[in-house]
């Protein structure tokens, strides 16, 4: 889970590429705290500096490895032009919350 992290400290805020490279951490990532919501999961990480990790309970149903989702994600191929940038950059920050 905290190599998926989508916060912006993790991933650059304009291309999406990770930032954290988790080939360099030592030791495992361990949870300190793990809250689930309605809509999110909440994954304060046992980490100096501190990190919180949040995941949309929509994507991490879609990214699921179990196979026993309810609904199966839907695939689709989206071009990264900068038109479709454009037009999806404030659905990003819901990525990245």
């Amino acid at each position: 889970m905290r190599d998926n992290c989508l916060s912006s400290q993790c991933r650059h805020p304009t291309s999406f590429e990770k930032n954290y490279d988790i080939s360099e951490v030592i030791e495992p990532p361990k949870p300190l705290k793990v809250q689930l919501t309605d809509n999110e999961l909440i994954i304060d990480w046992d980490e100096n500096p501190a990190h919180r990790s949040f995941f949309l309970v929509p994507w991490l149903m879609s990214h699921a490895y179990d196979g026993n989702q309810e609904t199966q994600p839907i695939s689709e191929n989206i071009l990264w032009d900068k038109a479709w940038l454009d037009a999806n950059s404030d659905d990003r920050q819901t990525w990245t919350n």
